[in-house]
């Protein structure tokens, strides 16, 4: 899994908005959701840059937000 931390941020995020039940929590999780791929986004093209090849070749065995099961 590439991205940990967004994913256990999601999670919680996702415990809260259930519990909450309210609509304003189900705008605030797509919004952090949305807000996270576009972040996400951004520090895999970095990396791609950085370690070219290698970095593709990681992203094509591993998962963004959840891990891939081989």
């Amino acid at each position: 899994m590439r991205h940990p931390i967004y994913s256990g941020i999601l999670l919680a995020l996702m415990g809260t908005t259930l519990f909450v039940g309210e609509w304003r929590a189900v705008v605030g999780l797509v919004l952090v959701f949305l807000t996270h791929g576009v972040k996400a986004r951004r520090e895999e093209a970095l990396l791609a840059s950085q370690f070219g090849q290698r970095y593709e070749e990681y992203r094509k065995r591993t998962g963004s937000l959840i891990p891939r099961l081989y």
